[in-house]
């Protein structure tokens, strides 16, 4: 049996989304704040509202947790996921690879869907995603 063969496949299409969606969280996160309610405005409706993304607490950890998972990776995967995903410059991918990280298109690609690869399995060890919904027969099951 060949390490490949020990591997789990992952979709690379919904990897990428699901992991994009978690740095939009992110960055969402990271740039914005939110006060306690007013005693006079907290109401049912406020309560309801009041969900994990107005939590302080709930955002650190979150904002923490994303942070440890892309500092496990290897560090060409780390630089490209944090320039690209995690500061707050909007880089996009043609500027990734041509100017921040001067190489084809493909290998940075193939960097990205490494790190990506990566990130799903440490992301679901800290229960921010779950990666039985990225491996390959589970998705061909939907």
């Amino acid at each position: 049996m060949s390490v490949k063969d020990e591997l789990v496949e992952l979709d690379h299409k919904n990897t990428q989304v699901v992991i994009e969606e978690v740095f939009k969280k992110y960055q969402f996160f990271k740039s914005t704040t939110f006060e306690e309610p007013e005693a006079n405005i907290a109401s049912s409706v406020c309560d309801e509202i009041n969900s994990n993304v107005f939590d302080p607490e709930a955002r650190r950890s979150f904002c923490e947790k994303v942070e440890r998972a892309v500092d496990k990776i290897y560090a060409k995967e780390k630089f490209l996921v944090t320039e690209r995903y995690m500061k707050d410059n909007h880089v996009t991918d043609i500027r990734m690879y041509t100017d921040v990280m001067p190489m084809s298109r493909d290998t940075y690609a193939k960097i990205r869907r490494s790190a990506f690869y990566s990130l799903a399995f440490n992301l679901s060890y800290f229960k921010i995603i779950d990666i039985n919904e990225l491996i390959v027969a589970n998705c061909e099951k939907r």
